[in-house]
């Protein structure tokens, strides 16, 4: 039987020994930092990934840097800051962070490291939840013991994992595993309707009921009405993020031009050659309302501020040359959406 992906992972510690070796290691790691995360100063990732003092666990899958975490040590406070993580766009297969992270936490725990603090931007959050970390810094780990310690950024939420030398994170998907099936084992000693059943009889091939009128669901008094809750749930999941890109687009120095619609006094012509015009403030308000059900179709319409503006300007005026800045600008953003 072929490995699994995960299975085919290798993890390896390393810093800058100046070693041929981990040089060339720490420099891949280094370009995927750069492209997976934009907003950081490409040279301020240089700076820590080469700085001596940090260490990086590098993930390696036949042979190839797919990504890492740097991070670094506070060994009198009891406590390593990551700095970056990330796996780049072409490896992003389900499970590889989260494997990552259960051998990095695996790893500082022999080193008698016992939280984990990192400063996390708006897509991050979702990721460093699933891993255990918190934003209730204080109620975890009080400021007094890293006050002073680690750089502070703005636009980050700073968060905190504390670590259980108890538990093995690499097998913790194998415990719940058998947990699940010793759940699943009372339930059915105990269970008064017998769930699993054969297919109603009267229903022909292809047929299709109402989802309340399944036997067995009937009998536990599903109600499928509160599905709605985790469909809300996911719906401010996204616009949480298209928020986001909306932010850093209003932000940046080239976004003037295409904050608004185009009036006709500016450019007479403009609404004869563009017949599907849209702005940020319009991708703003089709957001509040609700009108994105997919992460394609918000996309397709940030993009279209920067074909409209090709389409319109010539190649050689402001308009073309800033939608073309934008663009370079928030492409890493789309492609992380859509990852």
């Amino acid at each position: 039987m072929e490995d699994s992906p995960l299975s085919q992972l290798r993890f390896e510690v390393i810093h800058n020994d100046r070693s041929h070796e981990n040089l060339e290691k720490l420099v891949k790691l280094k370009n995927i930092f750069r492209k997976q995360l934009p907003k950081m100063p490409g040279e301020y990732i240089v700076r820590l990934v080469l700085d001596r003092r940090h260490n990086s666990m590098v993930v390696t899958r036949a042979n190839k840097v797919i990504g890492g975490c740097c991070f670094r040590y506070f060994e009198g406070q009891k406590f390593s800051e990551i700095a970056f993580l990330a796996i780049t766009y072409s490896e992003q297969v389900k499970g590889f962070g989260t494997c990552l992270m259960n051998h990095l936490k695996n790893h500082v725990m022999r080193d008698n490291i016992r939280y984990f603090l990192t400063y996390a931007d708006n897509f991050a959050l979702g990721y460093f939840k699933k891993q255990g970390f918190t934003g209730d810094v204080d109620m975890v780990f009080p400021k007094k013991y890293w006050s002073g310690y680690i750089k502070e950024y703005d636009g980050g939420t700073l968060m905190v994992c504390k670590l259980d030398p108890s538990v093995d994170y690499t097998h913790i998907a194998d415990h719940i595993a058998v947990q699940l099936q010793c759940i699943r084992t009372l339930v059915d000693n105990i269970s008064l309707h017998n769930l699993v059943r054969e297919p109603n009889p009267s229903l022909k091939s292809g047929q299709s009921c109402a989802i309340e009128d399944i036997e067995g669901l009937r009998e536990v008094h599903y109600n499928p009405d509160e599905e709605q809750s985790s469909m809300e749930e996911e719906n401010d999941t996204k616009a949480a993020c298209f928020n986001f890109i909306i932010e850093q687009m209003m932000n940046h120095t080239s976004s003037w031009p295409f904050k608004d619609p185009v009036g006709r006094d500016v450019a007479p012509d403009y609404y004869d050659i563009i017949t599907n015009p849209v702005d940020i403030k319009t991708i703003k308000e089709k957001v509040r309302q609700g009108q994105y059900d997919t992460l394609e179709k918000f996309v397709d319409d940030v993009r279209r501020i920067f074909r409209n503006a090709r389409t319109y300007n010539k190649e050689d005026t402001v308009y073309y040359k800033m939608a073309d800045k934008l663009e370079e600008y928030i492409q890493p953003f789309l492609d992380q959406l859509l990852s």
